[in-house]
């Protein structure tokens, strides 16, 4: 499979993305991801029919792996919204009670 290299780095990269994904790394995520795409388009720019089931097992483990950062990021983005929900509530009743001092001078 010549485009066997592209793929498996891509491959290696994605595992390496999951990992910093574990670590709530985003910034390495981002970067991976960035230097996996052209590694995929490279990949599958010409993709050989008699090539086309091992290219297409390669890329659902990449979309496996895929979705499994995405929940990550779907959860940490949740975590950081409630986190700033709380953050602008606490702001909100500091403001109110600060209105209450002042009215009260």
């Amino acid at each position: 499979m010549p485009e066997e290299a592209p793929l498996s780095a891509a491959l290696a990269l994605t595992a390496g993305m999951e990992a910093a994904a574990d670590a709530e790394d985003w910034d390495k995520v981002a970067a991976l991801e960035a230097r996996r795409r052209p590694l995929l388009e490279r990949a599958l720019a010409a993709v050989d029919p008699a090539e086309a089931v091992a290219v297409r097992a390669v890329i659902e483990k990449l979309i496996a792996r895929d979705r499994r950062i995405l929940a990550r990021a779907g959860a940490r983005r949740d975590a950081l919204a409630a986190d700033l929900g709380r953050l602008a509530s606490g702001r909100r009743g500091r403001d109110a009670y600060a209105a209450v001092q002042t009215l009260a001078r």
